[in-house]
């Protein structure tokens, strides 16, 4: 990417995006993530980096895995988003829900926060080679 783009583009998102943790001062040369594949993402630079973020909330089994694309497409075709918040639930989430205690202990089931971390770096060493997508 040229720097004239580049610069065009960190001006657009300086004007119209609102990050979270955001101080401007911060966010004067900001990476500009082009792609990812498995645990990297790549900047507009062509340099990669270990998406250590992404896999803190959504990107744990890595980018790049068209199966899990697919399977995201089929759901949100019929629901995007539900929340899970008492007194709504839906299929796909109980169904994951299954899958999750077969993998974690079951005294993880009533702390899933608190041991996510704990459990998903094996997890993701062990059995995310694995994984496939739950249709």
């Amino acid at each position: 990417m040229d720097d004239a783009r580049y610069q065009s583009l960190i001006q657009d998102d300086l004007n119209h995006w609102v990050h979270p943790l955001f101080h401007p001062d911060g966010h004067q040369q900001p990476v500009l993530i082009e792609r990812g594949d498995g645990i990297y993402v790549y900047g507009a630079d062509g340099a990669r980096y270990i998406d250590g973020l992404s896999a803190l909330w959504n990107v744990a089994v890595g980018h790049g895995r068209s199966e899990l694309g697919e399977a995201a497409a089929r759901q949100m075709s019929t629901l995007a988003f539900n929340n899970s918040y008492e007194g709504y639930t839906n299929e796909p989430a109980i169904r994951l829900a299954q899958i999750h205690t077969r993998i974690v202990p079951v005294h993880s089931h009533y702390n899933i926060h608190a041991d996510a971390m704990h459990y998903a770096l094996p997890l993701r060493s062990t059995q995310c080679s694995n994984a496939t997508a739950i249709d």
